[in-house]
């Protein structure tokens, strides 16, 4: 069986735990009173392949979790907040995954019921002045349909990279 390891990138509260369990509703979360402190943890198998979802802690003091977590990875999942807008925290995060060298996939996560503060160009002009964008979705992290067709994305990216 091939092993193909995705780390799932974000600001807190951007929705990385809830996509990681609407893929994998089983999956792992170390967590401190609804904060994430460590990282999710999911496998999912496809026919002979085996995806491992890594959820990284979205808090800048725990940058040193999300070195441990990404080390290796095939491929990374930005996950952004459009409920939120775009911050240094986000280009911080964007400047983390560059420096891995790994392609990456962005999602805008429309969280519904609020308002909607970060358009999808904006997203997407951010994310192409980093190396390794590769295509960006737009949705609701809790939707099964919408988290599926993402994770069909990163998987076609880690796979060609392997």
């Amino acid at each position: 069986m091939k092993n193909y390891k995705i780390v799932v990138f974000g600001k807190g509260e951007a929705g990385k735990s809830t996509f990681i369990s609407t893929v994998i509703p089983d999956a792992m979360n170390i967590e401190h009173k609804g904060r994430t402190v460590a990282m999710d943890f999911g496998k999912t198998v496809v026919g002979d392949c085996a995806y491992h979802l890594y959820g990284t802690p979205g808090q800048a003091r725990f940058e040193v979790v999300r070195d441990v977590l990404s080390a290796r990875a095939h491929s990374v999942l930005v996950i952004f907040d459009s409920s939120t807008g775009i911050c240094r925290e986000d280009q911080g995060i964007l400047d983390e995954v560059a420096a891995l060298a790994v392609p990456f996939w962005a999602v805008l996560n429309n969280k519904a019921g609020l308002p909607r503060k970060t358009l999808i160009h904006e997203v997407n002009e951010v994310c192409r002045a980093h190396p390794g964008f590769a295509g960006l979705h737009e949705g609701d992290v809790r939707s099964r349909d919408f988290a599926h067709s993402v994770l069909n994305s990163l998987r076609t990216l880690s796979e060609s990279r392997a």
